[in-house]
C-alpha cells in the first residue's frame, strides 16, 4: 500500500508540475501525458499487480487511471471550461488514435505484412482489445461525471472545503467506474466479488490520495499567487454541458449580442431624433429672437415718427382754432396717429416678450 501511495504522490507531482509549466509551454505537455496514460495503465492493469490485505490491486488502474481524472478536475477548477473541453477532447482523440494504431498493427502482424523482434510486440499488443475499449469509454464518461459530481457537491455544500469536495467527487466517480468496469468484464468470474472489493479498495485509496494532493495544491497556489482558484462567478456560465457543446450557447450569445446592438441602434436613433428636434427648436427660437429685435427697432423708430406727427397735429389744431374747415381732417390724422401709437406698443410688447392686455371691443362702436 505504501508503494501505491508513493506512486500516487509521484504521479500527482508530475501532473502538478506539468500544470505549473503552462505559463511557459501552455497545457500541451499535460495533455500529452494524460492522453497517453490510458494505454499504459491498461498494459499495467493486465500485467502488474500487488497484494494488499489479501486483495489484488493494479497500480495501472489505481494510479494512472485516477491520475487522468485528477488532471481533468485540476484543469476545471484552476483554469477554464474551454481548456477542460480541450483536455477531454484530447483524451478521447489520443485513445482513439492509439486504438486504431494497435488494431492495425496487430492485424498487419497477423497477416504477415509486418515483422517484429521476438518477444517485443507481445507485451504491447497482446492485451484484450475489448477491455481496453471499455476502459477508454468509461474514462470519457468519467471525465464528464467528475465535473458533474464536483459541481453538484460544490453547490449542494458550499461551506465544504476544496479538499473534501475533490475527495468526494473522486470517490463517486471511481466507485462508479469500478462497478461498471468489473461488472462488464468479470461478472461471470468466480472471483468477481474479490476482484470488485479489491478494485473498490484501490479506487478509494486513490480518491483520497489524489483529493488530498489536489486540495494541498490549490491552497499552495492560492498562497503563492494570491488569487482564488477559478470558480463560478454570479454571471458566469460554466455548465458542464457546455464543455462538449458550445455552438448552441454561441448562437444564444450571438443573438443576445444582436439584440443589444439593435437596442443600442434604436437608442442612438431616438437620441439623434431628439437632438435634431432640439436643434430645430433652437434655430426657431433664434429666428424669433432676431424678429423680436428687428420689431423692437422698427417700433422705436415708428414711435418717434408718431410722436412728431401727433405733436405737429396738436399745434395745427391749436393754431387754426375750432371753426377752421381743416379741423376734421386734422382730427382724423390725430386719431390715426393714436391707433398707430397703440400698434407700436403692441410691437414693443412682442419684442420684449411682454404679456399683452387684450380688451373687449364693440365692433359697432368701433365702426361708428
Amino acid at each position: 500500500m505504501l508503494l501505491i501511495i508513493l506512486q500516487i504522490a509521484t504521479v500527482s507531482a508530475i501532473v502538478v508540475g506539468l500544470f505549473e509549466l503552462r505559463q511557459k509551454f501552455g497545457l500541451a505537455l499535460l495533455f500529452i501525458f494524460v492522453g497517453s496514460n490510458q494505454y499504459f495503465q491498461h498494459l499495467m492493469a493486465t500485467s502488474v499487480y500487488v497484494e494488499v490485505f489479501g486483495y489484488t490491486l493494479s497500480p495501472g488502474s489505481v494510479v494512472l487511471f485516477s491520475a487522468n481524472l485528477f488532471a481533468v478536475l485540476l484543469v476545471y477548477i484552476s483554469e477554464s471550461v474551454i481548456n477542460t473541453r480541450r483536455l477531454i477532447y484530447g483524451i478521447a482523440l489520443a485513445n482513439a488514435v492509439l486504438t486504431l494504431f494497435t488494431v492495425s498493427t496487430r492485424y498487419s502482424l497477423a497477416a504477415g505484412w509486418l515483422q517484429s523482434s521476438p518477444g517485443f510486440a507481445e507485451p504491447f499488443l497482446s492485451f484484450d482489445l475489448f477491455s481496453f475499449l471499455v476502459g477508454t469509454a468509461l474514462l470519457i464518461v468519467d471525465t464528464f461525471f467528475i465535473i458533474l459530481a464536483y459541481e453538484y457537491l460544490r453547490q449542494r455544500f458550499p461551506a465544504v472545503g476544496q479538499t473534501v469536495l475533490a475527495i468526494a467527487a473522486l470517490l463517486l466517480v471511481l466507485w462508479f467506474d469500478a462497478l461498471i468496469f468489473m461488472t462488464t468484464l468479470f461478472y461471470h468470474s468466480a472471483d468477481f466479488g474479490k476482484l470488485l472489493v479489491g478494485n473498490l479498495m484501490g479506487k478509494t485509496l486513490s480518491a483520497v490520495s489524489f483529493g488530498v494532493c489536489l486540495g494541498w495544491y490549490l491552497k499552495w497556489s492560492q498562497r503563492r499567487h494570491g488569487i482564488q482558484p477559478a470558480t463560478h462567478g454570479p454571471g458566469e456560465d460554466r455548465s458542464i454541458l457546455h464543455i462538449f457543446s458550445y455552438q448552441k450557447r454561441y448562437k444564444r450569445l450571438k443573438a443576445e449580442h444582436g439584440e443589444q446592438q439593435r437596442a443600442h441602434q434604436q437608442e442612438r436613433e431616438r437620441a439623434s431624433q431628439q437632438l435634431a428636434s432640439t436643434q430645430e427648436e433652437l434655430r426657431h427660437a433664434q429666428k424669433m429672437e432676431a424678429v423680436a429685435r428687428l420689431t423692437g427697432g422698427i417700433a422705436h423708430d415708428f414711435n418717434n415718427i408718431q410722436m412728431a406727427i401727433q405733436g405737429n397735429t396738436d399745434r395745427l389744431i391749436e393754431k387754426l382754432g375750432q371753426d377752421h374747415e381743416l379741423l376734421p381732417t386734422l382730427l382724423d390724422i390725430r386719431q390715426a396717429s393714436e391707433r398707430a401709437t397703440s400698434l407700436t406698443g403692441q410691437m414693443l410688447a412682442f419684442s420684449r416678450k411682454q404679456v399683452l392686455s387684450p380688451k373687449v371691443l364693440s365692433v359697432n362702436e368701433l365702426i361708428k
